[in-house]
């Protein structure tokens, strides 16, 4: 039998065969008697035939190397390969025996359905969900559909309000419709501006009360900011500007501070840490094949985490802190609950604390306990 080498030579030959037979048919003749030299068209067409039989023949020869192709045999056509002539295909009758729903699209959701989905987003996160956002927001909850085993949005409308359900389908549904994206030293500037400009007199003031740096992570989302914040301070720490100091990171969302917790992260999530602090503050983990990394427990140590919702009217946190980071959080709520969540964080804030907001925020126009310091780095105080 040929080797693979000799079969995709002789199929290349047979390609270069019939191109030569299709030039010599539009060259032809007539009667024994030759033709004249072919007009440009002539030409050009027979140069065509030779770039596709050049063609065919260079995908031949790669297929037969790459095995893709079975090698021919005499009971087998060189224009069907075994491999192809061996796949099923669907037939027409095979095809109108489907049910007719496995061809129907999936539902969509109703206007007026949206509308109160929308609405119960928005009373329980202060998120506001307009026309544009209803494609995403019909893709997240087709996800909940799936888990729940429901198979319209009425029915799980109705589920979201089962009283035997306790909340818990609410909390979940939450998770799904927030979004949750975060990483390690986002933003840089401010925590160089806290590094050099703020942390030392903060530092000086916490130890002479005899009390911890107090910093809160709002909307902490996987924990990345919370751990960011850990590793600056325990960086100012070592060189003696802060004492002790303690961290609290809230969410909405318990899926992801089920992940801030664990303090697991893949590779590519720690890639903005620089490399001197990964060293220090990351270990890689064990029995997963060395692939992810955990925070270091001295780190974790000071940083705590817990479920809360900025809607709820009595939420207020017993310390006050030094440094609030709200970053890209209120960019998801219309202005009239931006102001009042801002202002109700702004209660937790120290008389001489800070506020940093994302740098797509701005609390122009708010009226509000604070003083802007830099862009997008506020200090409580009166306006002068």
């Amino acid at each position: 039998m040929a080797s693979a080498a000799e079969q995709a030579t002789l199929e290349a030959q047979r390609v270069r065969m019939r191109a030569t037979t299709r030039e010599e048919t539009l060259r032809g003749s007539s009667g024994g008697r030759l033709l004249p030299q072919p007009s440009c068209a002539c030409s050009l067409e027979a140069q065509r035939v030779r770039m596709r039989a050049g063609k065919e023949e260079r995908n031949t020869l790669a297929l037969s190397a790459a095995r893709l192709i079975p090698r021919p045999s005499c009971a087998c056509s060189l224009d069907a390969p075994r491999a192809v002539r061996s796949i099923p295909r669907p037939s027409y009758a095979s095809a109108l025996e489907q049910p007719a729903a496995a061809f129907a699209p999936a539902e969509q959701i109703a206007p007026a359905d949206y509308q109160r989905f929308a609405d119960l987003i928005y009373q329980t996160c202060g998120i506001h969900m307009n026309a544009s956002k209803r494609l995403m927001v019909e893709t997240r909850l087709r996800k909940r559909l799936r888990a729940t085993g429901l198979k319209t949005f009425r029915e799980y409308w109705k589920r979201l309000h089962d009283p035997t359900d306790q909340g818990v389908e609410l909390v979940l549904f939450i998770d799904a419709m927030t979004t949750n994206k975060t990483e390690f030293f986002r933003e840089p500037v401010h925590f160089v501006y806290l590094t050099k400009k703020l942390l030392p007199a903060i530092g000086q003031r916490a130890k002479q009360a005899a009390r911890p740096v107090r910093v809160w992570s709002a909307g902490c989302s996987t924990g990345k900011e919370a751990y960011t914040l850990a590793m600056v301070l325990s960086e100012c720490r070592e060189r003696g500007e802060v004492g002790d100091f303690e961290i609290l990171g809230t969410d909405i969302s318990t899926e992801v501070l089920g992940k801030a917790r664990r303090a697991v992260y893949e590779p590519e999530e720690i890639e903005p840490i620089p490399e001197a602090l990964r060293k220090k503050y990351l270990l890689r983990r064990r029995g997963d094949g060395g692939g992810r990394f955990r925070i270091a427990p001295e780190l974790r140590a000071r940083v705590r985490f817990e479920r809360l919702n900025f809607m709820d009217n009595g939420f207020r946190l017993e310390a006050l802190f030094d440094i609030i980071f709200c970053r890209n959080v209120i960019i998801y709520f219309d202005r009239e609950t931006q102001a009042k969540v801002v202002n109700k964080l702004v209660e937790s804030l120290d008389p001489q604390g800070y506020f940093f907001t994302g740098h797509s925020e701005t609390l122009s126009g708010f009226a509000t306990q604070l003083v802007s310091v830099a862009p997008t780095i506020y200090r409580k105080g009166k306006k002068t």
